[in-house]
């Protein structure tokens, strides 16, 4: 009688007996450090220059997330533009902002 008893587990392996892809693991992880670091610049600087009130910071917050999408190339194009984040003063700014980089991103059609 061949009952299959799961054994203690090892590093480096998943249930299925196969190896973990710890390149995938570890590179995901860095993708999202890089991804968080980029979104905070973006967002200090938003924060410096002329005051703002807190619902126009809020609503270029949510512009911003909303055209990066979690993407890093998008999100490193805003920090290029970090000098004009600075200068926002309406919310004209962040939608002028956003459509002059929207623009600059190749589609994928």
């Amino acid at each position: 009688m061949n009952r299959l008893v799961p054994g203690p587990r090892r590093p480096g392996r998943t249930a299925t007996g196969g190896t973990e892809t710890r390149l995938g693991t570890t590179s995901g992880m860095v993708y999202t450090l890089v991804l968080y670091a980029n979104y905070e610049n973006v967002f200090i600087r938003l924060q410096m220059g002329p005051n703002k009130d807190r619902s126009l910071i809020r609503y270029a917050k949510h512009r911003i997330l909303g055209y990066s999408q979690l993407r890093l190339s998008r999100v490193l194009q805003l920090t290029r533009r970090s000098t004009d984040i600075m200068r926002i003063r309406s919310k004209e700014d962040v939608d002028e902002i956003i459509r002059s980089v929207d623009m600059k991103v190749p589609s994928n059609k």
